[in-house]
């Protein structure tokens, strides 16, 4: 899973608990970052890579607001794709 984050606290804390020795504790219960990719013409930005937990619809959406939610950041997502691509 890629997730684009601000190269700040987000990405420090998950830095920070991804690896070792916070990486070994048992109570430790953040998702691992697999790896932090730099982003072309985006210094502030990075893409971090995760693996997928769960699908998107599980569990379903309870309300219309939960999906306009979703769908808003799926095609942000895409038009940010698209952006990268005309550069």
């Amino acid at each position: 899973m890629l997730k684009k984050v601000s190269a700040g606290e987000e990405l420090e804390i998950g830095r920070r608990f991804s690896f070792t020795p916070l990486s070994q504790e048992p109570g430790n219960r953040c998702v691992p970052l697999i790896e932090i990719l730099e982003l072309p013409n985006a210094v502030d930005q990075k893409l971090i890579a995760m693996p997928l937990l769960r699908s998107f619809n599980n569990p379903r959406f309870q309300t219309f607001g939960e999906f306009v939610a979703f769908f808003t950041q799926i095609c942000e997502v895409r038009l940010a794709h698209y952006l990268m691509l005309d550069a």
